[in-house]
C-alpha cells in the first residue's frame, strides 16, 4: 500500500495544502499559506510567542487530563509508562512512548488484534543537553503523550492524528497555525529494518511533536503497523501559555526567576533517574547521571537542592512510580555532587585529602594557596 498516498490524501481531505519549504526544500502541509515548513530555523526563531496566549494558565497535569479524556472517547486506554532506566534495550534511558510495544516489536510476546493505547511517558534524552543554557525550548528529560496503535490500519492512524488537532484547538491553538513537515525515514530496531512515513508537528518554530506510521514491521512470518504519534506535555504546555520561559511550566516559578535554566534541568533529570534507581558510575546510565552532575558541582555555589528535589520527585512521581523515595533520591544526588565538588577543589590547589572528610571541614583546616600581585600567601 502506498501509505504516503493515504496521508496526503486524508490530509486534503481535512483542507491542508501541499507545499515545499523556501528554506530547507522539504515537503509540508499548511492550512495558512506560509514559504516555511514552521521549524525553528527555517521560521527564525519562535514566532508563535508574537500570537495571543490564553487568559487562563493552563498546567500540565490539567491538558494531561484533556487528552486523556479526548482518547478515551475513540477507544484507547491509558497504559502504565515503561521503567526510566533500560537494560539490555537499545537505549540506554527510555526515550519515547512507542517503547510501550518494545516486547511486541522484538516478539518478546504476541498479539494479533489492534491494540490501542495513550501514555504519558518520562523520557530522558540528553543529545543537545549542552543547548539548554542558549536556547529555549530544550530539556533532557520530558513528558511525552503518545497514542499508540498496534497492528494500526492507516485510517486509523488518521484518525488518531485528527484526535490531535481536536486536542489542540480545545486547548485554544489555531490549527491553522500549524504546518506539517514531512519527513519519511528508514528505522533500525536491532535486526529490524522499518520504514515509516513521518509528519513533524510544527507550530511556528515550535516542534510540539510527531506522528508516524511504521510499516512492514517483521513479525514472525507476517508484517505488521504500528501508528506512534508523541506530543511533548511540556512544550504543549508552553504553546498554549505562551510564557516568556519553556521552564515557567515546569518550575517551580520563584528558581525560575533566580537560578539557571541550565542547572535547573540537570537537577530535574538527576531526580528522575536517582528515583528511578540509577547510581554514578562510569559507564552507561551512571556515566550519564555524572555528566549531568557537573552543572551542579561549582564550589561554593548556593543551590536549593533540598527544594528542588522534593519539588521534582513529587511531579515525576504523578507519571511513574518511582524505585526509590525522595529522601534517599537527594542523598544519592547530593553524595554525587559533593564528591565532584571536593573534586574539582583538589584539582585546582593540588590538595591532598580523603574524600571520606566532611566538606565543610576540609574549608576550615586546608590552606588555600592564591597569588596576589606576583607575591604568594597562605590564607
Amino acid at each position: 500500500m502506498d501509505y504516503k498516498y493515504s496521508i496526503e490524501k486524508f490530509l486534503e481531505h481535512k483542507g491542508w495544502k501541499k507545499s515545499k519549504c523556501r528554506w530547507c526544500n522539504t515537503d509540508f502541509f499548511y492550512k495558512k499559506y506560509n514559504n516555511s515548513c514552521g521549524s525553528f530555523n527555517c521560521e527564525g526563531g519562535y514566532k508563535f510567542l508574537n500570537y495571543p496566549s490564553r487568559k487562563d494558565f493552563l498546567e500540565t497535569g490539567i491538558i494531561r487530563k484533556i487528552i486523556k479524556k479526548n482518547f478515551e472517547k475513540i477507544h484507547f486506554f491509558e497504559e502504565n509508562p515503561i521503567l526510566i532506566k533500560r537494560n539490555n534495550e537499545r537505549t540506554l534511558f527510555a526515550s519515547a512512548a512507542g517503547q510501550i510495544y518494545d516486547k511486541l516489536i522484538y516478539e518478546r510476546e504476541h498479539f494479533e488484534d489492534i491494540l490501542r493505547k495513550i501514555v504519558f511517558q518520562p523520557v530522558i534524552r540528553l543529545q543537545d543537553h549542552e543547548q539548554i543554557a542558549d536556547l529555549e525550548g530544550i530539556s533532557s528529560s520530558f513528558i511525552t503523550a503518545g497514542s499508540e496503535i498496534w497492528n494500526s490500519p492507516i485510517k486509523e492512524h488518521h484518525q488518531s492524528l485528527d484526535k490531535w488537532f481536536d486536542i489542540f484547538s480545545e486547548l485554544g491553538i489555531l490549527v491553522s497555525n500549524f504546518n506539517l513537515k514531512y519527513k519519511p525515514d528508514i528505522n533500525y530496531w536491532q535486526d529490524k529494518k522499518v520504514p515509516s512515513e513521518s509528519l513533524k508537528i510544527n507550530y511556528r518554530g515550535l516542534e510540539i511533536g510527531i506522528a508516524n506510521f511504521f510499516y512492514d514491521i517483521n513479525i514472525t512470518n507476517k508484517k505488521t503497523t504500528f501508528s506512534d504519534i508523541n506530543i511533548g506535555l511540556e512544550r504543549l504546555a508552553w504553546a498554549i501559555n505562551k510564557t516568556d520561559s519553556y521552564f515557567d511550566s515546569i518550575g517551580p516559578i520563584e528558581c525560575i526567576l533566580t537560578c539557571t535554566q541550565e542547572k535547573i534541568d540537570a537537577l530535574r533529570t538527576l531526580t528522575l533517574m536517582a528515583a528511578a534507581g540509577v547510581v554514578p558510575g562510569t559507564k552507561n546510565h551512571g556515566q550519564k547521571f555524572r555528566i549531568l552532575s557537573q552543572k551542579l558541582s561549582t564550589p561554593l555555589d548556593i543551590f536549593p537542592f533540598y527544594e528542588l528535589v522534593d519539588y521534582y520527585y513529587n511531579q515525576w512521581s504523578q507519571y511513574i512510580d518511582l524505585t526509590y523515595d525522595n529522601k534517599r533520591t537527594l542523598k544519592i544526588i547530593l553524595t554525587e555532587v559533593e564528591r565532584m565538588k571536593k573534586q574539582s577543589l583538589i584539582d585546582k590547589y593540588k590538595l591532598n585529602i580523603d574524600f571520606k572528610k566532611d566538606f565543610t571541614e576540609m574549608l576550615k583546616n586546608q590552606k588555600l594557596l592564591r597569588r596576589i600581585r606576583g607575591k604568594t600567601r597562605w590564607d
